[in-house]
């Protein structure tokens, strides 16, 4: 069942060799327990896991996945088929366990997961993956309106899973996979679909840095535009290691990674900024 699974979903096949190699220390009454505490919302549940991991001498990392993986395939399973998903719908939002697994063994060297924080909003139907994108039904709290939204009504939150290139095309695609399910389902009442986006893809300084033409310049420049702040907690997603004032030992890999690199030593900062687009 857990290979079976795994492949699926696309996971790495030295992941999969990996977990099958150490299923058997898991404790599934440990994880069971776990996941009961974690709905409960009681932070129990981190020092269950820590404690299963130090028994096991595993990571903390591998046993809270050996505890999502669980999750997916029992309780959000279900949860999909009572409310109409397809089986395709709840493969791809499986998929994001692949996602967080491939980031934790790049971060750590660790097969694991390390943001089990992201997934109550997948596990309560609230984030959901169509194509692309990973949609959050909320309201506008903006300081600013863009017609025809205002404060209050309702708009679609993106997140943007790690998932390879964020092209023209696919994301488009996905924005009309989302208009026509959430309009199926009577959530979208308007005739527009409006597509908020939080993210340091969005924050104007960058749009510079971004190399001309390039998939992430497009993307930026479909939103407009409406707050915009200082923060470096995207640095790693730009070089792959904690933030540090030390620019010029920052790598120089990629094109985005020079680009960022001369926009820092030039005094740049990085941050994050809020948009929206309309379908």
């Amino acid at each position: 069942m857990l290979r079976q699974f795994c492949e699926k979903i696309h996971f790495p096949a030295e992941a999969i060799d990996y977990l099958e190699s150490v299923e058997g220390k898991i404790d599934k009454n440990a994880t069971a327990k776990a996941a009961a505490q974690y709905f409960a919302k009681d932070e129990a549940h981190l020092e269950t896991l820590r404690a299963e991991a130090e028994r096991t001498g595993l990571s903390e990392y591998t046993v809270t996945l050996f505890m999502l993986l669980d999750i997916f395939l029992g309780y959000l399973r279900l949860r999909y088929a009572e409310n109409g998903f397809s089986e395709e719908m709840f493969y791809s939002a499986a998929e994001d366990l692949t996602f967080k697994l491939k980031e934790c063994h790049k971060d750590t060297g660790i097969w694991g997961n390390g943001a089990l924080h992201w997934y109550r909003e997948i596990f309560e139907l609230k984030c959901i993956r169509l194509g692309r994108l990973q949609y959050v039904k909320t309201t506008w709290q903006e300081p600013v309106d863009v017609a025809p939204v205002k404060q209050g009504d309702t708009v679609f939150k993106i997140h943007i899973p790690s998932s390879g290139p964020l092209t023209p095309e696919s994301v488009e695609e996905s924005f009309a996979m989302a208009k026509k399910f959430f309009r199926e389902r009577g959530e979208l009442t308007t005739d527009y679909f409006p597509v908020m986006c939080a993210s340091w893809l969005v924050y104007p300084p960058h749009h510079d840095v971004f190399p001309a033409g390039s998939n992430l310049r497009k993307f930026q420049e479909m939103f407009t535009v409406t707050s915009a702040y200082e923060r470096n907690r995207d640095f790693p997603r730009v070089f792959d290691r904690p933030y540090t004032e030390d620019f010029d030992s920052l790598p120089e890999n990629t094109t985005l990674q020079r680009n960022f690199k001369k926009f820092l030593q030039n005094g740049g900062k990085m941050g994050l900024g809020r948009g929206i687009l309309f379908r």
